[in-house]
């Protein structure tokens, strides 16, 4: 076996590796949030941003209603310009515990959250956006966990409802698998969470203050507050939550440039006061994302193909092998679909990957405020 392929052996099995460490962690955090779970469950608060949602929002509603335990508010902020109030004002008159917000000073996601924080009183609030969907199962097994008052913050699995398979929502299954693995578990870098499916006791948010408002990522900013507060959410996947993927493909793409750009923003804006561990972090990940051509720099700065021939395969084959396991432990719907996702999707997002980060960067340095919102189906 030539240095090329003993190179590419040793980083497959590396990829495979940190995988397997990676859902492992995953399960022990299951085994014993559970093995810490029962008592009396607390007081709940779900907590809505809306803006034109009138395909998903009534169904996410009656959901939370008939899947929650009584006294549960849902309180909604909505800035729409659609049928949207209308149908939140029918379901007021049918729910005493939804509370509808029409705030004309709100403006954008943080802010809207800041104003329907305004009103919990509950103990535990929920994070849900308006395309949710939640079962008598996933609210009676989440709360029961929170019955621990050692736990601060939950955040639960999902999974896509789509009505359609389509390519793009299959692809996003192999990207949502890879985050599960390395990016929600925590297993390099502390839990990043999205904001639907976000449990986090009052008190918690009393203590890390308000979204900021401007951001275009209110999750991962919440978890730099939180992290500052020595607070970290656990990530549970025991129960799942329903949520829409992207149709399209262009959706997939600005959705997850939004997400970079304000990302890169919030790390610029945490290195401006003076916390440079985010240069590191950034530096790391760049180093992930764009390690061919870092080599190929190398390589041509030292005159040597030694960085190419030796380091690229192994570096390449590690990247591979650990999204492909990590998405195979997901245990795909089809054995077509995980073909699909083995042969095309690898490359695929690893090229998304690499040209939305830079356009994300530039947007950040530059200070692109522009939110995308991804389009629903009707549910």
């Amino acid at each position: 076996m030539g240095p090329a392929l003993t190179s590419a052996a040793v980083g497959a099995v590396f990829g495979i590796g940190i995988a397997l460490a990676g859902h492992l962690k995953n399960q022990l955090t299951k085994k014993r949030l559970l093995g810490r779970a029962g008592g009396a469950p607390p007081s709940l608060a779900v907590v809505i941003a809306s803006r034109n949602e009138e395909e998903v929002i009534e169904n996410t509603i009656r959901q939370v209603f008939s899947s929650s335990p009584p006294g549960t508010r849902v309180i909604v902020v909505d800035e729409s310009t659609d049928s949207t109030p209308e149908i939140l004002a029918r379901l007021a008159r049918e729910y005493p515990g939804l509370v509808v917000i029409r705030d004309p000073e709100v403006k954008g996601k943080p802010a809207a959250l800041n104003r329907a924080l305004r009103e919990v009183r509950e103990e535990v609030v929920l994070f849900l956006d308006a395309d949710a969907r939640v079962d008598r199962k996933y609210m009676e097994t989440c709360l029961s966990l929170l019955a621990d008052p050692d736990l601060p913050a939950l955040f639960t699995d999902f999974t896509a409802y789509n009505a359609h398979r389509t390519v793009p929502v299959i692809l996003q299954d192999l990207f949502f698998a890879f985050s599960r693995i390395f990016v929600f578990s925590g297993l390099f870098y502390r839990p990043t969470f999205m904001n639907s499916g976000m449990w986090v006791r009052r008190e918690v948010l009393e203590r890390v203050g308000k979204f900021r408002e401007g951001s275009l990522v209110d999750d991962f900013e919440l978890g730099i507050r939180m992290a500052k507060a020595g607070v970290y959410a656990r990530y549970f996947v025991g129960v799942r939550l329903g949520i829409q993927y992207a149709l399209t493909l262009k959706d997939i793409f600005l959705q997850h440039a939004r997400w970079y750009t304000g990302g890169i923003e919030e790390m610029f804006h945490e290195i401006k006061r003076g916390a440079f561990s985010y240069v590191f972090l950034m530096a790391g990940l760049a180093c992930v994302v764009y390690f061919p051509q870092i080599l190929m720099i190398a390589a041509a700065a030292t005159l040597s193909p030694a960085p190419l021939a030796l380091v690229l395969p192994g570096a390449a084959a590690a990247l591979y092998a650990a999204v492909g396991s990590a998405y195979l432990l997901s245990r795909p719907n089809s054995w077509r679909e995980a073909a699909l996702n083995i042969v095309v999707g690898i490359p695929a997002w690893y090229l998304m990957l690499q040209t939305s980060i830079a356009l994300s960067f530039f947007r950040a340095l530059f200070g692109y405020k522009g939110w995308y919102r991804v389009r629903r189906e009707r549910a």
